[in-house]
């Protein structure tokens, strides 16, 4: 009998406490300026953090809480807590059936082939090129970070070549960008955003050029969702944000953008994509 109410009580206590949890949403969060900031001076000013802000303000009947996580460890934190959103993030396959989604918030042209002005020269001055052609030239050497989701190649094919150097960090584009401007690397590929926020830190702008992909030249665009945890929870809290997507929040996150696009040409182009899309 004893053994039978202890149970019941149990079973009783952990209804309370996935009801209490339902009331608490659960903010996963990255360390990749300027996208989201987790730590430092800068500490939530990413244009993804003040994007979610938006929407916390919009979601006052929630308490909110925020847990700092690498990349890899995405998976782990959203099977752990039933009640996570994240975001803004792209449509990635690795990470898509794990999310409710939104509705779009914006778009991001692909990211680009990153390379000194010196290599980007001796390379003799390309527009376009192929990324699975370049990381096969052993003459220039390629830096990986290895919990990246958009690369438009499979470079696990070639991490063993010498001309690879991979590394997995908190800040991975700032670090690559450092063996960059070190000689350590010859390029990396990104999106122009993370070497907006690496150059205006060390005020070195006009030392990386931007190369276009041919891999991604056909692709759409990368668009950014929030999403929430894939149940019944995460559906009802993705339904209330997308209550709250509209042209005048659409727009507060668009500027919270375009003041990291690298250059007039990648302003343009992330503009024009953007007009497109949401026609205004």
């Amino acid at each position: 009998m004893k053994k039978c109410n202890f149970i019941i009580i149990s079973l009783l206590f952990l209804n309370v406490l996935m009801q209490a949890n339902t009331n608490e949403i659960i903010w996963l969060q990255n360390q990749r300026p300027p996208w989201m900031i987790n730590t430092g001076p800068y500490k939530n000013q990413g244009y993804g953090d003040k994007t979610r802000e938006i929407f916390k303000s919009k979601l006052l009947e929630y308490t909110h809480k925020t847990i700092p996580i690498n990349t890899s460890r995405l998976t782990i934190e959203v099977q752990r807590n039933k009640n996570t959103c994240y975001g803004p993030v792209g449509k990635f396959e690795s990470i898509k059936s794990l999310f409710h989604w939104s509705k779009a918030l914006y778009h991001l042209p692909n990211p680009n082939i990153i390379v000194l002005n010196s290599t980007y020269k001796k390379m003799g001055s390309p527009k376009e090129l192929s990324m699975e052609s370049l990381i096969q030239k052993q003459a220039y050497n390629f830096g990986n970070h290895l919990n990246i989701l958009l690369y438009p190649i499979d470079v696990q094919k070639y991490a063993k070549q010498k001309n690879v150097t991979s590394i997995a960090t908190t800040s991975p584009t700032t670090s690559l960008l450092n063996m960059l401007e070190k000689g350590r690397v010859d390029w990396i590929y990104d999106s122009p955003v993370f070497v907006k926020w690496h150059s205006s830190l060390s005020k070195t702008s006009e030392n990386f050029k931007t190369i276009k992909v041919t891999e991604t030249k056909n692709k759409a665009p990368i668009t950014a969702y929030l999403v929430c945890s894939k149940n019944t929870w995460g559906k009802k809290i993705i339904n209330k944000i997308n209550n709250n997507i509209n042209k005048e929040n659409i727009l507060k996150i668009r500027s919270y953008l375009r003041k990291w696009q690298l250059d007039e040409a990648n302003l343009k182009e992330f503009d024009d994509i953007n007009t497109k899309m949401f026609a205004y």
